[in-house]
């Protein structure tokens, strides 16, 4: 099965402390570390760069901005 989480608004007050985590590199990089270990439980071939698609498109959905420009620059800070 492979590991697919559909972001979508923050309805729940778990989705909004996501993005608030989010606002932060460190807490950008601390939801990244998590959802890279769950998502690897289910699915042990999914890439970081999947991760970061699917963590930045879920901040972009929240606020209208992505959080990096591209998984580059998201290293480049990590």
């Amino acid at each position: 099965m492979k590991y697919k989480e559909k972001p979508q608004l923050p309805t729940t007050l778990h989705q909004a402390h996501r993005i608030i985590r989010m606002i932060t590199r460190e807490g950008f990089c601390e939801l990244f570390e998590e959802d890279l270990k769950k998502a690897r439980k289910i699915d042990p071939t999914i890439t970081y760069i999947e991760i970061f698609h699917l963590l930045n498109r879920e901040f972009f959905l929240a606020t209208t901005n992505y959080r990096y420009s591209n998984y580059k620059s998201f290293i480049r800070h990590k």
